[in-house]
């Protein structure tokens, strides 16, 4: 599966830029406790839940505080994966500038580019 980032320029809640290099979201994949995390030029950065990247593992902690509306693996196209109001109910939007469940095995992150950056060894 070839996946690209997408750009989150504004938060959802204030509208005003929430990172001064910009933002993206960034699809990961989980599956039996390892993670792909799919960032620049089909770069997949691969780790478990031991060596998950602080950067994630704060994100995903809250992302999993909340219900989602999720869809069946397989039974989406990529550019739904980054609407989050197919995901998230109005009462926890805020969670849009954080990141949000697709499905079971599906996330979206969002993370700044100094966070990409970091998480590539940049």
């Amino acid at each position: 599966m070839k996946i690209n980032l997408s750009p989150h320029p504004k938060s959802v809640l204030t509208q005003q830029d929430h990172y001064k290099d910009g933002a993206f979201s960034v699809a990961m994949k989980s599956a039996k406790g390892n993670y792909g995390l799919f960032l620049f030029d089909g770069f997949i950065k691969r780790f478990t839940k031991s060596t998950m990247p602080k950067e994630i593992k704060a994100k995903l902690t809250m992302i999993n505080a909340i219900p989602y509306n999720l869809q069946e693996d397989g039974s989406f196209l990529e550019a739904e994966m980054y609407i989050w109001r197919s995901f998230v109910s109005e009462k926890y939007k805020a969670f849009a500038d954080i990141g949000w469940k697709v499905s079971p095995s599906m996330t979206v992150i969002v993370l700044s580019l100094k966070e990409i950056d970091n998480i590539q060894g940049v």
